[in-house]
């Protein structure tokens, strides 16, 4: 696990910079040998109520990125403070979640 936040790490760091210059305040942090990356400002917030599947399309987006599972742990569509993305560790997302995501 350790050896999989330092490989990650700069992947994560630059997601986390695409949030920012796309929304304008995001940061990450590595937690239980994963990250998180916080959105304060989602760009999506606005219009997330019109498209409700939004919010998964963009948990899709971020997993293919990262190339592992990502979660959310609140939404700023639901009252929250910011937008938590979860990264888990270890291992890259199975083909099939990936699959089952696009799906959605």
């Amino acid at each position: 696990v350790e050896r999989d936040v330092h490989a990650r790490g700069p992947l994560v760091e630059a997601v986390a910079g695409i949030l920012d210059e796309e929304g304008g305040f995001a940061e990450w942090r590595v937690v239980n040998g994963g990250f998180e990356i916080a959105d304060y400002n989602c760009v999506y917030r606005r219009v997330v109520d019109s498209h409700d599947d939004l919010c998964d399309w963009h948990l899709s987006l971020l997993s293919r990125l990262l190339g592992n599972d990502v979660s959310c742990t609140q939404f700023m569509s639901k009252g929250a403070e910011c937008c938590r993305f979860v990264v888990e560790a270890g291992e890259a997302a199975s083909p099939a979640k990936a699959e089952e995501r696009e799906a959605r």
